[in-house]
């Protein structure tokens, strides 16, 4: 009789685990107040969402940002930007309506979309469409790939970098250099350069604020290079110290 009991409460207390687990993963840490124990933390798995489809003017193709439905602590998605109502996304959604295609805009690398537009500074595209019109064949995106002040998360207080794509999704790459937060942009269509600006640590105190210099690159469509800076360092040492002799 105890035999039959202890089994039913066995075979009871496995169900119930199981039951438990569905819908979560589990992660095992260490407990530091027991060395050698490892306890088991539960974790949902975040849900895709797909949000409203914008329209690439003039093409087959619509983007769905991708923002999850867990509101995740590490700041690496979802999260809206201070004071601008403006959610960020982890990713982007291609989708071709003729020929029933889709792919994500990029797959190899953690990142958080700020935002993304077709010309001029960044802008929310509220209207749902993207004009496209060489310029007219790059979508801009501003991008947080590295977690530059080393708090374990990526958010705005790290440097958003200047990414392109072409109008299909495809050719994702970065365009400003690297340690450099963009914030703002200018397509020149006539001669097929983009005007950026961008501030630089240059205090490196792991900011970019305005302690930090402001900085103008070029980046030429045409060659496809990495941006180079507008001025040359002859001529930046000259205006610091004209700048210093008459404002000292």
């Amino acid at each position: 009789m105890k035999t039959l009991q202890s089994r039913t409460i066995a075979v009871a207390t496995l169900l119930l685990s199981i039951f438990s687990s569905c819908g979560n993963k589990e992660i095992k840490q260490t407990d530091s107040s027991t060395p050698g124990k490892e306890q088991t933390v539960a974790t949902k798995t975040p849900v895709i969402n797909f949000r409203d489809p914008i329209y690439i003017d003039s093409t087959d193709y619509v983007m769905y940002p991708l923002s999850t439905k867990k509101d995740n602590s590490d700041g690496s998605y979802n999260k809206i930007l201070s004071g601008t109502g403006i959610p960020t996304y982890w990713n982007i959604a291609f989708y071709n309506m003729v020929s029933k295609t889709y792919h994500l805009l990029d797959d190899k690398r953690k990142m958080l979309i700020t935002s993304y537009a077709q010309e001029g500074s960044f802008q929310y595209s509220s209207a749902g469409i993207i004009n496209t019109n060489k310029s007219d064949d790059i979508i801009f995106y501003s991008v947080v790939v590295t977690d530059y002040n080393k708090d374990g998360k990526l958010d705005p207080d790290d440097p958003s970098y200047l990414f392109i794509s072409d109008k299909k999704g495809n050719n994702f790459k970065q365009i400003s250099p690297e340690g450099l937060k963009v914030t703002g942009w200018k397509t020149i269509k006539r001669t097929g350069k983009v005007l950026i600006q961008a501030v630089g640590d240059t205090n490196n105190d792991k900011k970019f604020d305005n302690d930090d210099e402001a900085l103008p690159y070029v980046y030429d469509i045409k060659t496809g290079a990495i941006a180079q800076p507008v001025f040359g360092k002859d001529f930046t040492d000259a205006a610091d110290q004209v700048l210093e002799k008459h404002w000292k």
